[in-house]
């Protein structure tokens, strides 16, 4: 059938227009992309208008201290804020707004002190200031330190290297009164009352005025000549040389004073086994489990568990660890959870391993 002319020209614009529209499409420039907002500047923190003024003194001689530290931290304060005191020991710390602030006084050589603290071992207080307050006369007096220094030896009067040295003080640890080691607090961690002896087995320890015992402990072992399976090693010994605490001879330290010559020597010791069985609450034996013999020395941040032991039970429950030296334990065990019972740990509480000195080193 033939189209008439007029319908054939419909059909063909019908046609021709998408294609039309297609083309013109593809010239026209594709919008930009739609920029995200950008966040508003927050709003500067407002200046503060408070300041604390104070100086900083020698305890002992009342004199300036020169470049001691201040540290100052309060939750108003977006990070810790230090200054140094200048020639006559003065400092000062401006554009504070109004809080609660502690402070700090830190000096090499020189016992650090919180504002509020009258004596090592105490917490210090906050300081309240208002806005604009100029709050004077915080000053701090910091006790020189002062030094116990002396040498360890073997019973045979040759030194022994890399032994770790304590100084202690009688204080209460899980209702018990035993021995503590005394840290001193600098910058960066707690330390000043530990020491590790050198090659000639000398040692010197930072104190703050007080009494301290001083116990040296080393981890060497040796095995017997004539009895390979006897192995020996150093109990946890005391100044002037025994192994009791209560045996153990005091020494007073002054301020800024030096006590020399704290010779003494490590008791050498049989070493000990010790062994159990471990049990899970229902009575059960526990097989091919880890249990940790370790030891601990209690801070004022904590305790640090050291030279761990490790033992493995056997299907039994059984476990046994040798070569025990002398000293105080913990033991410790964890069962991990199963489909029928959740994990199980246990902590008893501390024991010690007897010392069984011998009279010579072997």
């Amino acid at each position: 059938m033939t189209l008439p002319a007029s319908r054939i020209l419909a059909l063909l614009l019908v046609a021709v227009m998408p294609l039309a529209l297609r083309s013109s499409a593809a010239q026209v420039p594709a919008p930009p992309p739609v920029q995200p907002a950008q966040p508003r500047d927050a709003a500067p923190a407002a200046k503060g208008t408070a300041a604390i003024v104070g100086r900083v003194t020698n305890l002992e001689t009342g004199g300036p201290l020169r470049r001691a530290v201040i540290r100052i931290t309060s939750p108003t304060l977006p990070s810790d804020r230090r200054v140094s005191t200048n020639e006559d020991g003065r400092y000062e710390v401006r554009d504070l707004p109004a809080g609660e602030y502690s402070l700090k006084a830190e000096r090499g050589g020189y016992l650090t002190l919180a504002y509020g603290q009258r004596r090592p071992g105490e917490v210090g207080k906050t300081l309240q200031v208002g806005k604009g307050q100029i709050v004077k006369a915080i000053d701090f007096a910091l006790p020189r330190l002062g030094v116990i220094s002396g040498r360890v030896v073997d019973d045979t009067g040759e030194p022994i290297a890399k032994v770790s040295v304590w100084a202690m003080q009688f204080g209460r640890h899980q209702g018990a009164r035993r021995l503590i080691p005394f840290f001193v607090p600098d910058e960066c961690c707690w330390r000043g009352g530990h020491a590790i002896t050198d090659e000639s087995g000398q040692y010197s320890l930072l104190l703050p005025p007080g009494e301290f015992v001083v116990m040296g402990q080393s981890r060497e072992t040796w095995p017997l000549e004539s009895d390979t399976t006897q192995v020996f090693g150093y109990a946890p010994s005391f100044y002037p040389g025994v192994i009791e605490p209560t045996d153990a001879q005091r020494i007073k330290v002054g301020v800024g004073q030096e006590v020399g010559a704290i010779d003494f020597a490590l008791v050498p010791a049989r070493s000990s086994r010790v062994s159990g069985t471990v049990f899970i609450a229902a009575g059960a034996p526990v097989a091919n489990e880890s249990v940790t013999l370790s030891q601990e020395i209690m801070g004022p941040q904590g305790g640090a568990t050291f030279s761990p032991n490790m033992a493995q039970t056997g299907s039994d429950g059984r476990f046994s660890v040798n070569n025990v030296q002398a000293g105080e334990y913990t033991l410790a065990v964890r069962t991990p959870a199963t489909s029928d019972q959740p994990a199980q740990e246990a902590r008893p509480t501390a024991f010690r391993s007897s010392a069984r000195p011998v009279t010579a080193r072997h």
